[in-house]
């Protein structure tokens, strides 16, 4: 079987090394445009499905509601996008499966990275799109909903060395800014830290645990999971209805994905604003 866990980590390694050369020898370390393009040629380029448009620019959906401007946006090829003269493009809410906010140094800038990709995410997170229900319970409509809700990524090519800084940091601008703003998932070398939206098999959780975190050596193959299983669930299916007939089906990539042994998360206690 191909191996994800190395393909993943050949990836990780691209980004530490340019990252490496482009602070030494470019001295761009602070250049967002320059990381953002490189993650985007170099990165994300060579394994989305060609049915995919990569770009940025803002999102709006059918209330008026905006994004902002948007780092990279994952966007549906088979929907509309309002083009301009300008580089930046306008994209329907109901045509993005995900957007990632690129940073060349998490634990840098003033407000630092991570504070200011809670506040970018608080934006994307407001937006609804507009979709009809064929069928389905409520309580099933909402669970669909969710879980074909625009994701918001995190992409640090370097970060805090250590966990432990960086969980308080996390901490903090998850009391500041709010937790229902939380980014879906945040990478940086070494860790992956991301919330339990239904897409992931964390192994024995009752879901009442909120966050997980990777930080074993796999965290690129962790994203790169979670980010294909957004993308097939909103791109792949096949709906049959006709008289006798009502049925359902839908490709998925998780058994490239069942390592041996299973990769290891840790459920984070976090005490936020009000806890005892």
């Amino acid at each position: 079987m191909f191996n994800f866990l190395s393909y993943a980590g050949a990836i990780e390694r691209l980004m530490s090394e340019w990252y490496s050369y482009s602070r030494e020898a470019l001295q761009q370390s602070t250049d967002l445009g320059f990381a953002r393009e490189h993650f985007v040629k170099d990165v994300l380029s060579s394994f989305l499905p060609k049915n995919i448009v990569i770009g940025s620019g803002e999102i709006i959906d059918g209330r008026g509601q905006r994004s902002g401007q948007q780092d990279v946006i994952i966007y549906r090829g088979d929907f509309p996008v309002i083009t301009s003269l300008t580089p930046v493009n306008t994209y329907l809410a109901e045509g993005v499966i995900a957007v990632i906010e690129v940073k060349s140094n998490l634990s840098t800038g003033e407000p630092i990275s991570l504070f200011s990709a809670f506040r970018s995410s608080q934006k994307v997170l407001l937006l609804q799109k507009g979709a009809g229900i064929v069928n389905g319970t409520d309580a099933e409509v909402r669970k669909l909903q969710k879980l074909s809700s625009i994701r918001a990524y995190v992409v640090g090519y370097a970060g805090w060395k250590d966990t432990n800084v960086f969980l308080e940091h996390f901490r903090n601008a998850g009391n500041q800014v709010g937790w229902d703003n939380a980014p879906h998932l945040i990478y940086q070398p070494g860790l992956c830290l991301l919330q339990n939206d239904g897409l992931m098999d964390f192994g024995n959780d009752d879901g009442s645990t909120r966050f997980f975190l990777h930080d074993e050596g796999y965290a690129f193959s962790v994203l790169l999971h979670h980010l294909l299983k957004v993308i097939m669930f909103n791109t792949n299916g096949l709906v049959v209805q006709a008289q006798g007939i009502d049925a359902s089906m839908r490709y998925y990539l998780d058994p490239y994905f069942n390592f041996n042994p299973p990769l290891k998360f840790t459920k984070l206690r976090l005490q936020v604003s009000g806890d005892a």
